[in-house]
């Protein structure tokens, strides 16, 4: 199962899916969530939509498509004709409700529930012995902390360059091996600002932060510039917001700095006062830019090469220790 549902992540080169699979026993009636914890459950008496299961045991993976707006069901098998029949389902259609579809491809039926193309929503998923009941809301509602990750540059902005690496891949490594951690952690809603070699521009990176009204946004670069420059530094902006919790751009990136200097053991560059950067200009949140070491510098480039997953548990604690000091108000 697992190889099988990572195969269903190519289909979507630019989505951002987060799968998570539970099975009901065919004697249980109390409805089972399926995916991260929320703040909000759907149930019999509070859904969106309620769809009737063909048998009382399936398994069922959920894909919080958000890049293209939407939640993804994946069943096993092919009930594509039994999933389309409007007798099996229930639509309690709100302003913000756009469409239902159903394909099959693959050994899965997948079942597409979009909401209108301006909004993000947040998902709650459970099924019974004979439903599944699907409620959307808003991120804030629906999670207690949300964060937004974001690696920097992507696709043919390869960023800084030297020693046989890209920025980009770096970036990437070490926001992945963070995913590793917050997949595990349910605590967290984290949303991605890419998870693959593609390049969002700097306006959709903050406008995600801004959608979702995340409390937090962090951006992972690498430095660059001679050979003998090293490193590692932290930008935060003093113009910027603050977090629903009073959290600031500097109090955050401070947080930062601390976790992601141990791991690097690198010169300790510091925090600096960066107003013009448009990811912490524009982010309505604490927000924070963290530059790792520099990639011209022969020495840390060994070093970041060998240490993504190291630097990604850094950054990975430096969020849960925010939310500790600094907890939301939700």
């Amino acid at each position: 199962m697992k190889l099988k549902l990572l195969k269903l992540t190519t289909l979507l080169c630019s989505s951002i899916l987060l799968f998570s699979t539970v099975s009901v026993n065919a004697a249980s009636s109390k409805a089972k969530s399926i995916g991260p914890s929320t703040r909000l459950t759907a149930t019999s008496s509070s859904y969106n939509v309620r769809i009737k299961k063909p048998k009382k045991s399936l398994t069922i993976t959920t894909g919080d498509d958000y890049n293209n707006r939407r939640l993804i069901l994946y069943v096993k098998g092919n009930y594509k004709s039994y999933f389309n029949n409007k007798k099996n389902r229930k639509l309690k259609v709100d302003k913000y409700f756009r469409s239902y579809k159903v394909t099959y491809s693959n050994g899965y039926t997948r079942i597409y529930i979009r909401p209108r193309k301006s909004v993000i929503k947040a998902y709650s998923v459970t099924q019974t012995s004979n439903y599944i009941y699907v409620r959307y809301a808003s991120p804030k509602s629906m999670y207690k902390k949300i964060v937004v990750v974001d690696a920097g540059h992507g696709g043919s902005d390869t960023g800084a360059t030297g020693n046989g690496l890209q920025e980009k891949n770096l970036t990437l490594q070490i926001v992945q091996a963070m995913k590793k951690r917050f997949d595990k952690n349910s605590s967290v809603k984290v949303y991605y600002t890419r998870l693959s070699d593609w390049y969002p521009s700097l306006d959709a990176r903050s406008a995600l932060s801004n959608n979702v009204k995340a409390d937090r946004f962090i951006s992972v670069h690498i430095n660059s510039f001679q050979k003998t420059s090293k490193g590692t530094e932290t930008l935060y902006n003093s113009k910027g917001y603050k977090s629903s919790s009073g959290l600031t751009s500097y109090k955050w990136s401070k947080t930062t700095h601390s976790y992601i200097l141990s791991a690097t053991g690198f010169t300790n560059r510091g925090l600096v006062n960066r107003t013009g950067l448009s990811v912490l200009r524009k982010t309505k949140t604490a927000s924070t830019l963290t530059e790792i070491g520099f990639i011209t510098n022969p020495s840390e480039a060994k070093s970041m090469k060998a240490n993504t997953d190291r630097y990604g548990n850094a950054l990975y604690n430096s969020i849960l220790n925010s939310f500790s000091k600094y907890p939301t108000k939700r």
